[in-house]
């Protein structure tokens, strides 16, 4: 089964619609699950698509690759929004990496 992760790119047209956010084009991404998939979560095809897309960006937020701006931009979502999603994950807020805890630094 493939679905589209983010919505908002006219494979008619070739041009992306504004977000919330006005400021990115988007771009659609087609995933390839099993069909029994959806029933893991209990939940839609679309809800399916933006759990996944969530889980994807806590990830690359606890491994340093966005920060919480951009995690917030990606999902559209507030800055707070973001820190619930990480709460839900099980992400802390709060990134740091090993290098700055040997030198007694760390970023909030």
């Amino acid at each position: 089964m493939a679905m589209d992760l983010a919505a908002g790119h006219s494979a008619e047209t070739g041009k992306g619609w504004k977000s919330a956010l006005d400021c990115c084009m988007s771009v659609t991404v087609n995933v390839v699950v099993p069909e029994g998939a959806l029933s893991v979560l209990r939940t839609d095809l679309p809800g399916f698509a933006e759990e996944m897309k969530r889980a994807a960006v806590a990830k690359w937020y606890e491994m340093g690759m966005v920060s919480q701006s951009k995690g917030s931009e990606i999902l559209g979502l507030s800055r707070s929004e973001f820190l619930d999603v990480l709460s839900r994950y099980r992400v802390s807020p709060f990134q740091s990496d090993e290098e700055e805890f040997g030198e007694g630094r760390v970023r909030g």
